[in-house]
This record gives C-alpha cells, sequence and structure tokens, in this order.
C-alpha cells in the first residue's frame, strides 16, 4: 500500500536509499524541493524541505514522501504549492512528482497524484495545475488518469510543455468540516480526526496556520480567507483553544454561520502564564469583546465545549465559563489536559459522536 507521509528522521534510511539510487542514475531529480539541499545532512535537509512563506519567487508549499508499506521504502515524492505565482501558473502548476528509477512503470506516479489531489482538497484547493514534458508520455497518462484536461502547450526554454486542470469541486463532499487549530499548531487528535471524518463521507479541510510568534489576527485571516467558501450553514467547524477565539472574530467580521459548532479547550477571557509572553500577547491579539461573543451565539445551530479539569493552560474556571459566555453545552472530559501536543492525547472519539448524534451527514 502507498501513504504519503511527511519526513522525520525515522525516514532517513529510505531517503538516502532513494535519493543515492536516483543519483546513480545521472538523472535530474525530481520534484525540485527534494534536490535543492544535500540531503547527507538530515537535519538541515529537513528543515530546508518546504517553503513556510511567500519569498524569491518562490511561495508555501508542501513536500511528502510516497511510502510502499509494504516494503517500507520510499517510491518517489510530490511537492504541493499552496497557490500559484506567474511562474508557476505557466511552467510548474501546484503538484511536482517524481518516481524512483527503479520502481516506474508500476502505477505509482498515478496513485501518487491521487494522493496528492487528497491534499489539495484538505487546502482548499479547488482547481489544480499540473505540467509536464510532452515528451513525457508516462507522466502525461498519469495525469489525465486523475482527472487532467490539456488547456495548451507552452514552449519553455526549448522544451514544449503540456499545461493540465484538474477540477475538484465536482468531488467535494456536500458537508465541509474545518478543523481549526490554535497557538501551537495542529495536535495529534486533528489528524485522526480527518481519517474518522473522511471514513464517513466528510470533506475534512485542516487550514495550516502561523503558529507562536505567528500568531496574529491579519495573517491567520488571509489564510481563512482562503477557505471561506468551505464555510456556510450546513458547515460543521471544530476549534481548539485560542483558534475559537479567532473564529469568533472571524465570524463576525464576515457574517458567517454553520450548522455545529465544537470548542476544544476554548476560552474567551484574557488570562495570563509567567515567563510566556508571547502566549500572552497572542491571548491580547485575538481578544473578543462582549457584542462579538453575544453575536457568536447565533451564527452557530448548534454549539458545543469540550473541556478538560487537568488543562495545563487554560485556568478551569475560564474553561467552566466558556460555554456559558457563548451557550452552548458544555462537555467535561476527565484527565484529557489542554487537548494539544503536550497532552499526549491522540484520539478524542466524543467529537465523533456528536457529529452522529446530530446526524449532519445524510
Amino acid at each position: 500500500m502507498l501513504k504519503l507521509i511527511k519526513l522525520e528522521k525515522k525516514y532517513e534510511k529510505q531517503l538516502i536509499d532513494m535519493m543515492d539510487e536516483w543519483n546513480r542514475t545521472g538523472e535530474k531529480i525530481v520534484p525540485y524541493a527534494i534536490r535543492k539541499t544535500d540531503y547527507h545532512n538530515f537535519d538541515t535537509y529537513l528543515d530546508s524541505l518546504e517553503v513556510k512563506e511567500n519569498k524569491e519567487g518562490m511561495v508555501p508549499d508542501s513536500t511528502f514522501f510516497c511510502l510502499d508499506t509494504d516494503r517500507n521504502i520510499f517510491v518517489g515524492a510530490v511537492n504541493i504549492r499552496y497557490h500559484l505565482n506567474d511562474s508557476l501558473l505557466l511552467n510548474g502548476g501546484h503538484i511536482g512528482d517524481g518516481v524512483r528509477p527503479s520502481e516506474r512503470r508500476k502505477g505509482y506516479a498515478t496513485e501518487m497524484i491521487k494522493l496528492a489531489l487528497e491534499e489539495c482538497r484538505r487546502l482548499g484547493i479547488d482547481k489544480v495545475l499540473m505540467v509536464c514534458d510532452k515528451d513525457n508520455i508516462g507522466s502525461a497518462r498519469s495525469i489525465q488518469k486523475n482527472g487532467g484536461i490539456l488547456e495548451n502547450e507552452v514552449l519553455i526554454d526549448g522544451v514544449l510543455e503540456q499545461r493540465y486542470w484538474i477540477d475538484l469541486i465536482d468531488k467535494q463532499s456536500i458537508k465541509n468540516v474545518l478543523l481549526i487549530h490554535g497557538y501551537n499548531g495542529i495536535p495529534k487528535i486533528y489528524r485522526w480526526l480527518e481519517q474518522e471524518l473522511e471514513k464517513l463521507g466528510y470533506n475534512v479541510i485542516v487550514p495550516k496556520f502561523e503558529t507562536r510568534e505567528g500568531v496574529i489576527y491579519e495573517s491567520w485571516k488571509k489564510v481563512l480567507n482562503n477557505y471561506k467558501k468551505y464555510i456556510n450553514e450546513e458547515s460543521i467547524l471544530v476549534a481548539h483553544s485560542i483558534g475559537n477565539e479567532f473564529i469568533i472574530k472571524y465570524f463576525n467580521e464576515n457574517d458567517l454561520k454553520v450548522k455545529l459548532y465544537i470548542s476544544l479547550a476554548g476560552f474567551s477571557e484574557y488570562f495570563e502564564w509567567e515567563e510566556k509572553e508571547d502566549l500572552n500577547r497572542a491571548c491580547k491579539e485575538f481578544l473578543v469583546t462582549e457584542s462579538e461573543l453575544k453575536n457568536f451565539r447565533n451564527r452557530c445551530t448548534k454549539k458545543y465545549s469540550i473541556y478538560s479539569d487537568n488543562d495545563h493552560i487554560v485556568p478551569f474556571n475560564i474553561l467552566q465559563k466558556y460555554p456559558k459566555d457563548i451557550d452552548a453545552i458544555p462537555i467535561l472530559i476527565e484527565n484529557i489536559g489542554h487537548m494539544g501536543k503536550k497532552s499526549g492525547l491522540e484520539e478524542i472519539p466524543k467529537v465523533i459522536e456528536i457529529i452522529k448524534e446530530n446526524d449532519l451527514y445524510d
């Protein structure tokens, strides 16, 4: 079975094995993202693998390696660009992909593109551009098998390139679930929720916001603007920690409504922690007003607030008060902490239970 994974230290051997083989052939390694830095220095390679923000003609992206779980080897890699600049629109597109020499002509390119398109859906990309050399018949077929429609051919540095568009709109589920993370980024429970909700047929979207020093309302707002089309009165929203305050402000500002809202470790009052100056700054940055809280109550048909008795970040009295502030059903679950990375929580079945109880997906 093939699956796309983010590179970790435990996959260093698989990386070196694939890259060494590729280099022995003398071929250009693709996508560019996996060859731009020397892979023998693993830590530096990992740090430079993805672009975090727009800079020097580059756009934010994610790089995934394709793992054959049966043989525990990398068969290739894909690089997904979150949006297109002028250069990528002409030649490059949203997805760059490559299969290592020894694993070609086995259908892996087609399967990798399919998996990459699922990641594009999570990023909220409606229409995906893929580009390949006209002479690369195998690559063109893999794109076509995934719904690629040829728009035109362009001559780039003497090479004729084919530009294909893949429309994802008609494949989206009617019901969208947005998972909004907090100060420290995407928690483990979101990856579990994503898998479980997709099994139920939901279209799950996990926007990736800046973390820690990057927790700034205007910055987060720009990210969520890319996904606003998925938020409607049939949508489901799950927000963690400070992500709840962000959502309250954003919904008021954009006059949005959803059918179901589930808060995880949500709060609406300011509190301070010693030696956590930036967290305190972020809390002030996202602080909501009484008017915003009042208006938010009518922006969700149903509201639930899940919190714990041993949260190491938010004081318990503030957690208890939040469901009252937004007129939500309170749900206390013992010993699950703040539900973030440090809590060690990997699953949260109660969220799935709430969604099933509300029978939102027909």
